[in-house]
């Protein structure tokens, strides 16, 4: 909510990786997302942690943006610069804006919430200059569409002594997925509960303790 009556939707599309346009990770699936939007919001690691570099990061994100759909890369982009609370994002934040002065910047930080009411404002008052795009579609566009709908398809059934849940999303999402990284397991519980399958496996009557296997990875169901 920006201000009284003035709203937009927010995507979060989180931790897009190179190869993402053939499909790496989750990529296909988060790259059918930015298809959707108006505006780019491209997060960036200022401090350049973990011998990451700002400035390659972007660079490799916005060329699988293109290798996926050139339409990606006519997009508007706002560049936001994160954790600039950290000394490190200071002694880079000449070099950054330097490199991208053709795009606008803006500087926040998630940890102390620094910028990010102006990054709200902005992200709204840009939105409103970006004119509505109207896309026709072939019928093999259409054909396209519904096949993908088709492979995306969740299913959930109960077993003898199982419950289980399937389906080529899944399995992608499992393959992208650290099981023993706290941050990462803790997004494919997310995604679980956002489509819909903790939901399901209750009306198939699921319990706490009840086995579950997700495309082979098994665990016990906690509500």
């Amino acid at each position: 909510m920006i201000g009284e009556g003035h709203s937009y939707v927010l995507a979060d599309i989180p931790g897009l990786i190179e190869g993402a346009s053939e499909g790496a990770g989750l990529g296909l699936e988060f790259l059918r997302h930015v298809e959707r939007t108006k505006l780019l919001l491209h997060v960036i690691d200022a401090s350049g942690q973990e011998d990451r570099d700002p400035v390659e990061d972007f660079y490799k994100i916005n060329e699988e943006l293109k290798n996926y759909s050139e339409k990606l890369t006519k997009k508007e982009q706002i560049i936001v610069l994160n954790k600039m609370d950290l000394p490190q994002s200071l002694d880079n934040l000449e070099k950054i804006k330097k490199e991208f002065k053709d795009y606008e910047i803006i500087e926040v930080s998630a940890a102390t919430g620094e910028g990010l009411d102006f990054l709200k404002k902005r992200a709204y008052e840009r939105l409103l200059e970006i004119e509505e795009e109207i896309e026709f579609v072939d019928e093999v566009q259409v054909d396209q569409f519904f096949d993908r709908k088709e492979r995306d398809t969740i299913v959930v059934s109960r077993e003898e002594d199982y419950f289980l849940a399937e389906g080529e999303f899944l399995e992608r999402l499992v393959a992208s997925t650290n099981f023993d990284d706290f941050e990462s397991f803790s997004y494919f519980q997310k995604v679980l509960i956002d489509k819909g399958v903790i939901e399901k496996l209750r009306e198939l009557g699921a319990k706490e303790g009840d086995l579950i296997s997700v495309c082979g990875i098994e665990f016990d169901f906690i509500d």
